[in-house]
């Protein structure tokens, strides 16, 4: 197996073992990963479009969808609309978000702090810089695809 394949798999490892131990820090609040995400972004810009929600969540706009919608049963959000455009649907902290929303910026810090413990400062630091170094290689032109052909 190359290095490559490891280090990709790896990478899918960690990102299970996070969302793992987000659960339990989240369990308390009543939601998963995904709807801390959306209610952090949510409470960061104010109001968003569902698209907004799904392109700095990196989700589908369905997922965006049925999370928004859990969020608002569960009264954390609501859904307006737009005062210059009716049509459009703005997406906003409820009460009970903006009430809680230092309690959801608490608990991601836990989260961060939980997954941060195991590596002393300077490997933090070193593990910072290698991710952005990986997510500034990702750029728009580095991910262009080739075609392959198949042969029949």
């Amino acid at each position: 197996m190359s290095i490559n394949v490891m280090l990709l798999e790896k990478y899918g490892d960690v990102r299970r073992a996070v969302g793992r131990m987000a659960v339990h820090f989240l369990r308390e609040l009543g939601f998963g990963p995904k709807q801390l995400v959306a209610l952090r972004l949510i409470g960061k810009r104010k109001q968003c479009t569902m698209a907004e929600i799904a392109e700095g969540t990196n989700s589908d706009k369905a997922s965006v969808t049925r999370v928004v919608s859990s969020l608002v049963e569960a009264g954390w959000l609501q859904r307006e609309h737009g005062v210059s455009d009716r049509r459009q649907v703005l997406i906003t902290l409820s009460a009970k978000g903006s009430r809680n929303f230092s309690k959801i910026e608490k608990t991601y810090g836990q989260i961060a702090d939980h997954l941060a413990s195991v590596l002393e400062p300077k490997e933090q630091k070193e593990l910072l810089r290698l991710l952005s170094k990986i997510e500034n290689g990702l750029g728009a032109e580095s991910c262009k695809t080739t075609e392959t052909s198949v042969e029949s």
